[in-house]
């Protein structure tokens, strides 16, 4: 499969699950508000397109952030070489872990301040998880790794969704 092709199957299943979304959203009825914060110039669109267009590029982005993911593969490993040669593996192992510490501090920092575009990159990052796990996956290789990456990618796309339903519902865009 060339490159070409993949990300013409990527855009077909982002506005498949775009339209999904769209549908469900709107299939009982209800009013749907659309912040246009971000994207004002989607304002003079009707509703319907304005949510479609928004779940598609969050979703666009999900791919995006895999592809990227899988472009960047090799100078990961070239960099976590280095690290290996220049601080030995008890060096490299701290290093990671202090990584993971700040960022997470970070990452809750942001979600305190901006808990709806949170939700939506807790989102982006765990279907990137998926689509980057789901490439590495053959009949030849061991699965157990792999279906729990994907177990745990379900599980934080549940908690992104209840991240963007909070923030909606802080910014006074959905009901309690």
């Amino acid at each position: 499969m060339t490159s070409g092709s993949v990300v013409v199957y990527q855009a077909i299943a982002t506005a498949v699950i775009a339209a999904l979304v769209v549908w469900s959203t709107y299939r009982g009825g209800e009013r749907v508000y659309v912040n246009n914060k971000w994207f004002p110039w989607l304002k003079r669109l009707p509703d319907k397109i304005n949510l479609g267009i928004r779940v598609f590029l969050v979703f666009g982005a999900m791919f995006i952030v895999a592809d990227s993911v899988w472009l960047l593969e090799p100078h990961l490993r070239e960099a976590y070489a280095y690290c290996l040669a220049k601080l030995g593996l008890q060096g490299t192992q701290i290093g990671a872990g202090v990584i993971v510490v700040v960022v997470g501090f970070y990452a809750y920092w942001f979600k305190v301040k901006h808990q709806l575009a949170y939700g939506m990159v807790e989102i982006i990052f765990a279907g990137a998880a998926g689509v980057v796990t789901a490439r590495q996956m053959s009949t030849a290789t061991q699965w157990a790794g792999s279906v729990a990456t994907l177990i745990g990618a379900v599980y934080v796309v549940s908690r992104g969704v209840g991240n963007v339903a909070e923030g909606l519902r802080k910014a006074g865009l959905l009901s309690p």
